[in-house]
């Protein structure tokens, strides 16, 4: 019994080894069928061991490429490409890609992920790369990432998950960070979690890559430093709760210039492009197509709209997007919400058949304290297709602050009072504003301040001081109900030319006591008004004097 034990031992044992040794010899002749090009600066993969089944970690694999050409991360790595082949290579810890270094695979055109794909099989950051200093300064990394496919978790993917992380979340700081590196003609698919997460970057390129089913496909926490993302595909087709297709906001390192948001097409999401305290961000030739919500949001709160990070976004342009079926969620939502924008310009986008519920195309809001919603300019919204939604809220103060140029009427943003004319000359000659303070529109004529007279008759109201503001009208008109006397005030806000005419009404039941008048006029004898009869008198301003240029010839029944 014995014997027969140990030689059924001895034959699984030799089994095991024949199954350890083919195993070897099979992963050998994986190695040794790859060609080396790491004298061409070409690190393949597979020749480190890696897979690219799906099934087997190739983490360690990877990293072992990566080091093979140098592993240092303060900006002296050799420049270098790592390469994989057609597979998929499941990861299950975070990979730093160091500076210098671009991770390229065979191609990523594929919507079932047939190319070189990163299967991302746990809740982190799969990819990062980083550059560490000992000091604070440049950050440039001047790596990126191409050509690559990258798979998650679906809904088990939490906020921690990133497919590719620019910096370090874990140190944001000076001395970290990813600064100009691109990431193009990449796939993303199937994460609750991030695409493209920066946790310091500037200068990044983000250009034609395809994320679907990805809750947050490029977020910029802090330091947006002129990203440029162009050509970008983001699909959200199943609704995910909170989606978000871009958000950028200055954070705890500050750094809120541009982004550069063109030519990318939008599918779902709650928001498309949310942009926090921005300066400068240009969002031009974008397609927006069934957003739940709001396309555009300018705030200067975070996406959650309720962190505070700035002051508003300023200097923005809004141009040449296509918004279709906006306010998906069957919910009253705009196309474009300013919260807190200042200085920016919203030119002609194409408006087209949102959803039955939207009411306006373009909203705004102030933020709290002088972060106020003003001096934009807006090009007047046409919507085409189904839809009620109207051009902007009616009858909205904010509006006021904002000039509008508008396919029948042109509204200028008021002012309260003047503009400061200090220094003008001729060449300023022809500047028009609108006074909101007096009701007037106000030109520059090269010399002067000039009112741009509008015909208005102004009734003033009677009693022992009677006051007229000449920015008001032409005609003003008052009637005395009784005949205790009563003192015409020099017009305030006359403009030298100027032609104002004044109309006293005597209904007080008897003859009106004498009328005085403010030492401005200047005007012939004035005699007692009989009652029910009324009397004008026309003045011309010379800059100094109203003086009186006409007046009815005889008393008129009221």
């Amino acid at each position: 019994m014995k014997y027969l034990r140990n030689r059924m031992l001895s034959t699984i044992v030799g089994t095991v080894a024949v199954v350890m040794s083919a195993h070897v010899a099979t992963g050998q002749r994986l190695v040794e069928s790859q060609p080396d090009l790491s004298p061409l600066s070409v690190y393949n993969v597979k020749r480190y061991g890696a897979r690219g089944d799906g099934a087997a970690d190739d983490t360690a694999a990877i990293v072992s490429a990566i080091a093979a050409g140098g592993h240092v991360f303060d900006g002296t790595s050799a420049a270098r490409e790592i390469f994989f082949p057609v597979g998929t290579y499941k990861i299950t810890a975070s990979i730093e890609v160091p500076p210098n270094v671009v991770l390229r695979g065979v191609s990523r055109f594929s919507t079932n992920l047939t190319g070189s794909t990163i299967s991302v099989a746990f809740d982190g950051p799969g990819i990062r790369l980083v550059r560490r200093n000992q000091q604070p300064g440049s950050l440039f990394h001047l790596g990126g990432v191409e050509d690559l496919g990258f798979s998650g978790l679906g809904s088990a993917a939490t906020g921690a998950s990133r497919f590719i992380e620019l910096g370090d979340s874990r140190a944001v700081n000076v001395s970290t960070g990813a600064w100009n590196v691109f990431i193009r003609r990449c796939v993303f698919s199937y994460s609750h979690g991030y695409g493209i997460y920066a946790a310091h970057s500037q200068e990044a390129l983000i250009d034609a890559n395809w994320f679907r089913t990805v809750k947050f496909p490029v977020s910029f926490p802090t330091v947006v430093g002129a990203a440029r993302l162009t050509s970008n595909t983001l699909l959200d087709e199943t609704r995910i709760p909170g989606a978000i297709g871009m958000q950028f906001r200055p954070g705890p390192l500050g750094g809120g210039m541009g982004p550069q948001l063109g030519h990318n097409y939008v599918l779902g999401f709650e928001y498309g492009f949310w942009v926090t305290s921005m300066v400068g961000p240009t969002i031009v030739g974008n397609i927006f197509e069934g957003v739940y919500r709001t396309p555009i949001v300018l705030d200067k709160h975070a996406a959650d709209g309720k962190t505070a990070d700035g002051s508003g976004t300023v200097g923005f342009t809004i141009e040449g997007n296509t918004f279709i079926n906006w306010a998906a969620s069957a919910a009253d939502f705009p196309a474009i919400q300013l919260n807190a924008a200042r200085g920016g310009f919203v030119g002609a986008n194409a408006y087209q058949s949102p959803n039955g519920a939207a009411t306006t195309i373009i909203n705004y809001a102030d933020g709290a304290g002088p972060d106020l919603t003003r001096d934009n300019i807006f090009i007047e919204p046409i919507l085409t297709g189904a839809g009620i939604a109207k051009a902007f809220p009616l009858n909205n103060p904010i509006l006021s602050r904002n000039a509008v140029l508008g396919r029948s009427y042109l509204q200028a943003g008021a002012v309260v009072g003047d503009l400061a004319t200090g220094g003008f000359g001729a060449s300023e000659g022809g500047r028009t504003w609108w006074d909101a303070a007096n009701r007037r529109f106000r030109v520059w004529d090269g010399g002067q301040v000039q009112t741009l007279t509008m015909t208005r008759r102004v009734m003033l109201p009677f009693g022992p001081t009677v006051g007229v503001n000449a920015a008001l009208g032409t005609w003003f008109s008052v009637t005395a109900t009784s005949g205790v006397p009563v003192t015409i005030r020099d017009p305030d806000n006359g403009t030298v030319g100027q032609v104002i005419t004044i109309t006293i009404r005597n209904a007080s039941g008897g003859d009106l006591n004498p009328v005085r008048w403010g030492s401005a006029y200047k005007l012939g004898p004035w005699s007692s008004l009989a009652d029910s009869k009324n009397r004008s008198l026309t003045f011309a301003y010379d800059g100094v004097h109203w003086i009186e240029i006409a007046r009815t010839t005889a008393d008129v029944p009221n």
